[in-house]
């Protein structure tokens, strides 16, 4: 609860703190991303919420695969269904069918990558969770991306370079590590099995950071712009994604 309200705190700070204005041509170019799609009036991390991004030009979507007990990956961030969907349904001991019948928003991976494909580029969120058999879901993965070209099309991300380590057939330029609190120890991590760069929140992602990534060509990206100025922060900033829960606000700056 305190980082909640921790975040809101700088976020708010963030948002008066007075930025200058980047080179229109900066803006313009910024790559915006739509934290788990575009949520104001619609649920997060549904096709609705992925189809707004798509027609308000934004960069990318960010979201998150959970796995069905019947190994169907949907797209899902938390582990049961009680604060989106209002039911407590555990997805991982749940097979698709049931999910589906009790929930038919939420989509799989496959609809997502069908509907989407080189619309809109996908930053996919593979979540640390138990993999019960983890060949015949690296398959299954694998089977779903292959029309897709890594790193043009798609990144893999995670907070645990563990899940990196059990998907290990996919190159490690498609692959982003998350931090939370954490920015030093994930930023040694990216560096030292050699990911396509560091994710992390705009106030522990500090300068240093930024350029010891950029200068050997891995990308930085950060969350969570909320407010024009800390928009125009990362942009001076040199930040290559921003990731928001709130793109409406920046697509306007």
């Amino acid at each position: 609860m305190w980082k909640d309200i921790a975040q809101k705190v700088i976020d708010l700070a963030y948002e008066y703190l007075p930025e200058k204005e980047p080179d229109h041509h900066l803006i313009e170019k910024s790559k915006i991303v739509a934290h788990r799609g575009w949520h104001d009036d619609v649920k997060e991390n549904t096709l609705q919420s992925f189809q707004l991004a798509v027609k308000h030009g934004l960069y990318g979507i960010e979201f998150d695969v959970r796995w069905t007990k019947d190994l169907v990956p949907v797209v899902h961030h938390d582990l049961d269904c009680s604060r989106v969907w209002g039911r407590p349904i555990v997805i991982a001991q749940t097979d698709f069918e049931d999910l589906r019948a009790d929930i038919p928003d939420i989509p799989t991976l496959e609809e997502v990558v069908d509907q989407f494909e080189r619309q809109i580029h996908m930053f996919i969120e593979l979540k640390m969770e138990h993999f019960p058999n983890i060949k015949k879901q690296k398959v299954i993965l694998q089977k779903i991306l292959e029309r897709l070209a890594p790193v043009e099309d798609f990144h893999l991300i995670t907070l645990h370079y563990e899940v990196f380590e059990s998907f290990d057939d996919f190159t490690r330029e498609a692959k982003m590590l998350v931090a939370t609190t954490n920015a030093s120890e994930i930023s040694e991590q990216c560096l030292d099995y050699d990911y396509a760069g560091f994710l992390g929140h705009y106030f522990l992602t500090n300068d240093e950071l930024i350029k010891k990534h950029q200068t050997i060509g891995q990308k930085v990206g950060v969350g969570f712009c909320e407010s024009q100025n800390s928009f125009y922060r990362e942009i001076n900033r040199g930040v290559d994604y921003f990731f928001t829960n709130k793109p409406w606000r920046l697509i306007n700056s």
